[in-house]
């Protein structure tokens, strides 16, 4: 006499055989499916003085914006991608900045058509009484030629993530360089006469 099967034993074997056989279609589904195709961000480039497309190592914080207070405009050093950029970090209060600020001037003269770029950055965590206005103040009162900003939020906190809290520190005048591919140099702190500065801005330009 043959083994009798319960109704809930069919049951179960039914709903096991159902599980196998949509297991058995997904797979199906998935090996006929179109491959998965990564998109790669295709590579910065800039252009150089003679005209080539050549690699760029610019990291993404130069691309943040933040205000030129000569112009009350938003602006990114990635605007002057293909030209050495140096930033320097003052404060309005900072009587050692203004000294460096003297010694850049010099430099900036003796270098002529070949100077770079150059940024004097107001770090605003740093200095909260600073604001805009009393940078564009200072630029009056002082007149060096060059492009005067005040760094916001997210702007400040890539370049302590870049730098470290040297950055924040005025009066250590700290500067860096970023050469025409987009390459930053370190962090460099302490007052530079105009020599040395010309000095460490053709070197960095190099890299």
């Amino acid at each position: 006499m043959g083994t009798r099967i319960s109704k809930p034993a069919l049951a179960v074997g039914g709903l096991c055989m159902m599980l196998v056989s949509a297991a058995l279609l997904t797979a199906l589904s998935r090996n006929n499916a179109a491959p998965a195709v990564t998109t790669l961000a295709p590579t910065a480039a800039v252009i150089d003085s003679a005209g080539a497309s050549i690699a760029s190592n610019r990291p993404g914080w130069q691309s943040i914006p933040f205000v030129n207070v000569r112009t009350n405009q938003s602006m990114t050093l990635a605007d002057f991608a293909g030209k050495t950029i140096v930033v320097e970090v003052f404060s309005v209060w900072c009587s050692n900045c203004t000294e460096q600020q003297k010694q850049s001037a010099q430099a900036l003269t003796k270098l002529g058509q070949a100077a770079p770029v150059y940024i004097s950055l107001d770090m605003d965590i740093a200095h909260p009484h600073d604001t805009a206005q009393t940078v564009a103040d200072y630029v009056a009162r002082e007149q060096f030629p060059w492009v005067f900003a005040i760094s916001n939020q997210q702007f400040t906190d890539a370049l302590i993530d870049q730098f470290g809290f040297n950055i924040l520190n005025a009066p250590i005048t700290p500067i860096f360089v970023i050469s025409p591919t987009g390459t930053v140099s370190q962090l460099y702190i302490g007052n530079h006469n105009a020599d040395d500065l010309i000095t460490l801005i053709q070197a960095e330009s190099k890299t």
